[in-house]
């Protein structure tokens, strides 16, 4: 099985995870609303740090529904320093998920041309993780609205098709963010959404 991005300099396959033209959703129903905010991490070092701090954490719940994720979390607990190399990439962009000023979770997104990124596509989530004490909150969901108004164009989100969590999470953040106007089919060994966001 290859995993590229994070394990082989391609692109790596993630956990994964709408709104009428020119309108951004608001918190869900029924969420205490906090404050959500996306860092650069390229712009600072400590989060960068953040990010391969928690990692492992990430591919260990991955794991869950594809045991071939241990490997690479015993690797980046091994040396996380060797994600600096992909992290810092053009075409990579990472960001912290912060929520009323703490570390909440991160995203990292991936832009064409970078390998692994479907032709006609701007924009992949290349991975999305949300702390398990921030779950279940609209964090996650707030968070997905914010980078999708951060980065206007076509985008892609894949999910490991056993981590029905996560595809129902995607289903239904991006069905609201999109106002249901958007495409979910298998795509090889991955489930995936496309969509265009308003403004692209």
């Amino acid at each position: 099985m290859e995993k590229i991005g994070l394990d082989g300099g391609q692109s790596f396959r993630p956990l994964s995870i709408g709104s009428d033209a020119g309108v951004t959703p608001g918190p869900p129903v029924g969420v205490i609303s906090m404050t959500i905010d996306l860092i650069d991490a390229k712009t600072s070092p400590r989060d960068s740090d953040w990010i391969k701090q928690v990692l492992p954490q990430y591919l260990t719940d991955l794991a869950v529904f594809d045991p071939d994720y241990f490997r690479l979390a015993a690797r980046y607990r091994k040396a996380p320093d060797s994600l600096d190399s992909w992290l810092s990439q053009i075409h990579v962009h990472p960001l912290v998920i912060a929520a009323d000023q703490q570390r909440a979770g991160f995203a990292l997104i991936v832009q064409a041309p970078f390998p692994g990124v479907s032709r006609g596509v701007d924009y992949r989530m290349g991975e999305f993780f949300i702390q398990p004490k921030y779950r279940r909150r609209g964090i996650g969901r707030r968070a997905a609205w914010a980078i999708f108004n951060r980065f206007p164009g076509v985008w892609e989100v894949t999910e490991l098709p056993k981590n029905e969590p996560a595809i129902a999470f995607w289903r239904s953040a991006i069905g609201e963010y999109t106002g249901g106007d958007f495409h979910d089919a298998p795509a090889g060994d991955v489930q995936r959404q496309s969509f265009r966001t308003a403004g692209a």
